[in-house]
């Protein structure tokens, strides 16, 4: 910006604060404050500015060129990855670039259903040839119906589907046996997610869609482990929990507190438990006979 004495910096006010904020010597330059009625001339092109705050920062803004039908939509409809290809019809693999997608939805965009709602209402008033993200594939074509199908289902919460997800976290084999014996019995689409090698990232994906959730933890001194404290927290903040049915699972020696206290986190976060069950010491024939027919109440 040294070199750019008498540049004007378009933006809107909440971008403006934090810019000079985290550059206080920008505060002397020339701002133009930009909202959803505002229209930049750029000779042959106009570019529309719309809002779309928490989308997934309070400052979001989306551009749209009705000459080029070019929406410049910042951070939705992306993904975290980078390529040589711009285009989703460029990808060989396509169906792992909705799964980015769906990821990067599940842990930026979940508590955000409401804005990208009406995100997604004044997007209907545009004609859009081609979608440029700020990040990963960018859309055009067929594919823009893919893309923003996508995010409708997911703001109407309609991305569920018969599926369950097994969290879990074990520290001497018994938790994991009970998970196992869960993903072996149940009727749905079945995905694992050990903590102890499931980063919080993905299990966030598989929950996304999972109408089920199977949540275990062994009694680690009175309390759940605290891998499994977390990924519910996590979960719970990206409204990943809310609406949900959920089967609690655990294993105990001589404290009998894991499930009583996961129960509670996930009513608190919206969760509905429909089956519990807590087994001393090991899986054995009695337990596993128990724990499929808690199973089926739950699924």
């Amino acid at each position: 910006m040294t070199q750019l004495k008498n540049a004007t910096i378009v933006t809107n006010k909440i971008c403006m604060d934090n810019i000079i904020h985290l550059y206080p010597s920008l505060k002397n330059y020339q701002f133009k404050i930009v909202n959803n009625n505002t229209q930049l001339k750029l000779k042959t092109h106009t570019i529309h500015f719309i809002p779309v705050p928490m989308l997934h920062w309070p400052s979001s803004m989306i551009c749209y060129c009705p000459e080029t039908k070019l929406l410049f939509s910042n951070d939705v409809f992306g993904q975290h990855i980078a390529c040589s290809e711009r285009f989703l019809d460029q990808i060989v693999f396509k169906d792992h670039i909705i799964q980015l997608m769906r990821e990067y939805s599940a842990n930026l965009l979940g508590p955000f259903q409401v804005p990208l709602t009406i995100a997604l209402q004044n997007l209907k008033q545009l004609q859009i040839d081609t979608i440029l993200t700020g990040h990963g594939i960018s859309w055009r074509g067929d594919n823009l119906v893919t893309a923003i199908n996508e995010y409708t289902q997911f703001s109407l919460n309609k991305q569920l589907k018969k599926k369950l997800t097994v969290l879990f976290q074990s520290m001497s084999g018994v938790v994991n046996s009970a998970a196992q014996i869960i993903m072996q019995t149940s009727s749905h689409q079945v995905q694992f997610c050990d903590l102890n090698i499931t980063n919080l990232t993905k299990c966030a994906l598989s929950a996304y869609n999972s109408e089920f959730l199977a949540i275990g933890s062994p009694n680690y001194y009175g309390q759940t482990t605290p891998l499994v404290e977390s990924a519910i927290h996590y979960l719970r903040g990206l409204n990943l929990i809310k609406g949900r049915k959920v089967m609690l699972f655990g294993s105990f020696c001589w404290s009998d507190k894991a499930v009583a206290i996961m129960k509670e986190m996930i009513e608190n976060a919206g969760g509905t438990v429909v089956s519990e069950i807590s087994f001393k010491m090991g899986v054995n024939e009695i337990t596993q006979a128990a724990l499929i027919n808690e199973l089926k109440k739950f699924v």
